[in-house]
């Protein structure tokens, strides 16, 4: 998995973050409840991490470990 690991300011001693999480988005219209949707282009970390948020793919967390 390609990584560009950066450092990151705030409130704690270190911090790191793999990658950016998306590249690109574009609106592609309104569903049927009224709410917009979204073409994602995201980075392989972005769509690792999306992968095990918000779908559960315990699969992912090899890869970004690694």
């Amino acid at each position: 998995m390609k990584t560009n690991i950066r450092e990151v300011t705030g409130n704690w001693t270190l911090g790191l973050v793999l990658d950016k999480h998306s590249v690109s988005s574009t609106p592609t219209g309104y569903n049927e409840f009224g709410h917009m949707q979204w073409a994602t282009v995201r980075t392989e970390v972005g769509e690792a991490t999306y992968r095990l948020k918000y779908k559960g793919d315990w699969g992912q967390i090899p890869p970004l470990a690694q």
